[in-house]
């Protein structure tokens, strides 16, 4: 069984948690995922910026961390939290024109892709990204 949660400690905005679960179960389940659990948490400029220091080495803010416990595609199982800066994505939905509840659900989709194995270092896995990313948002 897959355990999906969502927790806001910082902000909180209307979105339909079921939807996102929904999307989240469906992007995990279409890479073999069917077991173990994910947590979103949804956090501030401060825990972020502690967080992107601790374990990136960088002090600055961002608006995404995924974090993969366990993943292991023979026993269906992954295990995994990810971490969504809710200060960065009002930013970025200013700067990108687009709403806060958008921005915030791309954020969670890219963090949960990077968890089953999709990167964004060069820009043909960002195009491949954004894709994905597109095509689970529709399905919201």
């Amino acid at each position: 069984m897959l355990s999906i949660e969502i927790t806001f400690t910082k902000g909180y905005i209307k979105i339909s948690r079921v939807s996102l679960k929904s999307i989240l179960e469906q992007i995990l389940n279409d890479h073999g995922y069917s077991e173990g659990f994910l947590n979103i948490v949804v956090i501030g400029d401060n825990l972020m910026t502690q967080l992107h220091g601790s374990y990136l080495n960088d002090s600055t803010p961002t608006d995404v961390m995924s974090f993969e416990f366990d993943i292991d595609p023979e026993k269906k199982l992954l295990e995994g939290e990810v971490y969504a800066n809710m200060e960065q994505v009002a930013r970025q939905a200013k700067e990108y024109k687009t709403s806060i509840e958008e921005e915030l659900l791309r954020v969670i989709v890219h963090g949960t892709l990077h968890l089953v194995g999709y990167d964004d270092k060069t820009d043909e896995q960002r195009k491949m990204m954004r894709e994905k990313e597109d095509y689970y948002l529709k399905k919201y």
